[in-house]
């Protein structure tokens, strides 16, 4: 199983509450500018396997990559609806991790929004759960917006040391259900 798919099949099992969204959302174009290496990332962390819970390295180390995100319970890329950069310092030694996400895009309706998302929590043989909390912004035509972005984060470590990760965010966003999708390497 590559590591993409044992975080696909967590999403399909996780509960998040609130994801009555009405209608359809727009999805991402991963043609653009932004969402283009995005995908290249997914696509080479997929082909990573598992790193063996007995093979993690020690040191700390610094994994950059992106965050997208969905409304509802999200199975598969097409339904994400935003992306975001994300980056996440593991600790091996103390088994902690500590990390954010910048810069949230919402490519359908040309929007980006401002502000940090942290997130930090523990690691457990090749796993981390932690938490995420913080407030996107933005100045729009309709005035300027806020939307807390506060829930949990998981995901597995992949490929030989360790060398990238995957995971999902649950939360909600405007209070609506969402489901995010971490991947980043080092």
């Amino acid at each position: 199983m590559t590591i993409i798919e044992k975080v696909l099949i967590g999403i399909l099992f996780s509960v998040i509450s609130s994801c009555g969204a009405s209608g359809t959302a727009p999805h991402l174009n991963f043609g653009t500018d932004f969402a283009s290496p995005g995908l290249a990332m997914v696509q080479r962390v997929d082909a990573l396997p598992i790193t063996p819970s007995n093979a993690m390295p020690n040191g700390t180390y610094t994994y950059n990559g992106f965050a997208g995100f969905g409304s509802g319970s999200v199975s598969s890329l097409s339904e994400l609806t935003r992306i975001a950069k994300m980056t996440m310092a593991a600790n091996f030694r103390t088994n902690t991790f500590s990390g954010s996400m910048t810069k949230l895009t919402n490519e359908a309706y040309n929007a980006t929004y401002d502000g940090t998302i942290n997130m930090s929590g523990s690691i457990s043989g090749n796993t981390f759960n932690g938490v995420h909390s913080g407030v996107w912004t933005m100045n729009s035509t309709n005035g300027y917006i806020e939307r807390p972005y506060n829930g949990t984060v998981s995901g597995v470590f992949g490929g030989s040391g360790a060398t990238g990760i995957a995971g999902t965010t649950n939360s909600t966003f405007s209070g609506i259900g969402v489901t995010g999708i971490i991947v980043g390497e080092r």
